[in-house]
């Protein structure tokens, strides 16, 4: 069914039957609705309407339309003949662009609910824009959270650097012969705490250098000299 709906048919007629015989009975029910509206098949293919191929191009591509036009249009009247048909349908134009004149200057609608296709793209691209904008906010917290992660690394590191920096700075004579591989065994311990705490600091700073730029107004400083 969806082929009759195009500008040209390669074979109308074939593709009629076809839908008879194998549609079953909803198929042969669908072909005589169309038949008795005199105008279906006008409106699904080009070569069975009277309309200028540019105007045809120009109009809607899909039959997707919205139900409340058919209601609007409908209200003009209907079962007209075919000069009070196109004189209704002007004016019904008429009305409709006045409407959107009126929506211009002074951004009243017909309805509070937006219609326009300009609206519902303008809806859109805010919705798009609340959405991108919380995933750079998010993207921002994590840089914020790595920072303070490398930070408090750092902060380890000076801390165990001292502590093993304080320790072999203990004169050797205060220690007593029974003591020296307990004290041995002390600094060899602390000589791997800086170490260890380097390693987790490279691998938060790898770590927060993988992460989405967000904004870019949150950034991870510059950690080098500690690696």
């Amino acid at each position: 069914m969806r082929s009759l709906f195009c500008v040209t048919h390669p074979d109308w007629d074939t593709t009629i039957s076809e839908i008879v015989e194998k549609g079953g009975k909803v198929g042969k029910a669908w072909i005589e609705n169309k038949k008795r509206s005199g105008f279906a098949f006008s409106a699904m293919c080009w070569e069975k309407s009277f309309i200028p191929l540019e105007i045809w191009k120009a109009g809607d591509a899909n039959t997707n339309i919205v139900e409340s036009v058919h209601s609007n249009i409908n209200l003009e009247g209907v079962r007209c003949t075919l000069l009070g048909g196109i004189m209704k349908a002007e004016i019904y134009d008429w009305n409709k662009m006045e409407a959107l004149k009126n929506k211009e200057k002074s951004g009243i609608r017909l309805s509070y609910q937006q219609q326009h296709p300009f609206e519902n793209a303008e809806r859109m691209l805010k919705c798009k824009f609340a959405v991108h904008h919380q995933q750079i906010m998010a993207a921002d917290m994590k840089i914020v959270a790595a920072e303070d992660k490398i930070l408090k690394a750092e902060e380890e590191v000076r801390k165990r650097q001292k502590k093993l920096d304080n320790l072999l700075a203990q004169p050797q004579s205060s220690h007593l012969t029974r003591d020296s591989a307990k004290f041995s065994q002390k600094v060899n311990t602390s000589r791997k705490s800086p170490s260890t705490a380097k390693r987790k600091l490279q691998e938060n700073i790898r770590r927060a250098q993988s992460l989405s730029p967000g904004s870019g107004k949150v950034k991870v400083g510059s950690h080098q000299s500690h690696t």
